[in-house]
C-alpha cells in the first residue's frame, strides 16, 4: 500500500461523505447527482498534491516545490540555494491512521510551517526532507493558524495556505470561508489557475 495508501480518506475531494458537496471516487456526489472532477478524482492524492505544485509554480516562478513523494525517496530532491524563496507542501504518515499534510513556506532565511492542527512540530521525515531541500543552517517557525475542524480537511488548509502566500498574503492572519474550501480548491484544479480562497483578514 505505501506511504500514501490511505489519503483518500481525508484528502478534500473524496472525505466527507456526508457533504453534499462530497465527491465519490465514481464521480457521484451523495445525492446522486454527476461532478464535473471526475477525471481529476481518479488521480492518487499525491499527485494531486504535485498538480497542484505545478499549478503554484505558474503563477509564482520563483518557486520550485518538489514532489511530496520524494519523501520516500529523498535522494532526488534537488537543493535550494541559500536566501532563495521557496514554498513545499509536505505529508506525514505518521500521523494518526491517515497521515496529515502541512505547508511550509522559505523566506530565504526562516522556514514557517503552517499546520491546520497547530502541532507547532515536524515529523522526522518531513525534517529529514527540509534539510535535503535546504542543506544550510535555518529556523523553523510554527505561526498559528486557521484550525480544522474535522479530520481529513487537511490537504484543503495545505492548499489555501501556500495560494494565499503565492498572494503575497500571510496565512496566519486570514480567515478562510470554510463552506466555500472544498469547491473553490476543486475550480483550481478544473480551471488550473490560481485563485485566492474566499477569506478575510483576522482583526
Amino acid at each position: 500500500m505505501g506511504v500514501f495508501g490511505r489519503l483518500h480518506f481525508y484528502f478534500p475531494f473524496t472525505s466527507n461523505e456526508q457533504s453534499e458537496n462530497s465527491i465519490s471516487s465514481n464521480g457521484l456526489r451523495p445525492n446522486g447527482t454527476s461532478s464535473p472532477y471526475k477525471r481529476h478524482l481518479s488521480l492518487p492524492v499525491q499527485d494531486h498534491m504535485d498538480i497542484f505544485h505545478e499549478i503554484l509554480k505558474k503563477k509564482r516562478k520563483e518557486f520550485s516545490p518538489q514532489s511530496v513523494l520524494y519523501i520516500q525517496n529523498l535522494r532526488r530532491i534537488k537543493l535550494i540555494t541559500r536566501e532563495t524563496p521557496n514554498l513545499q507542501i509536505l505529508f506525514d504518515h505518521g500521523y494518526g491512521d491517515i497521515g496529515h499534510w502541512i505547508c511550509t513556506y522559505f523566506d530565504g532565511n526562516i522556514n514557517h510551517i503552517y499546520d491546520s492542527l497547530n502541532r507547532n512540530s515536524l515529523s522526522a521525515q518531513q525534517e529529514q526532507y527540509l534539510k535535503c531541500l535546504y542543506p544550510f543552517p535555518f529556523k523553523n517557525v510554527f505561526p498559528q493558524v486557521q484550525q480544522q475542524t474535522n479530520q481529513y480537511d487537511c490537504g484543503i488548509y495545505a492548499i489555501a495556505f501556500a495560494t494565499t502566500i503565492c498572494f503575497n498574503k500571510n496565512p496566519a492572519n486570514q480567515i478562510y470561508h470554510i463552506p466555500d474550501m472544498r469547491t473553490h480548491a476543486e475550480q483550481i484544479f478544473l480551471t488550473k489557475t490560481l485563485m485566492e480562497f474566499p477569506s478575510i483578514p483576522k482583526d
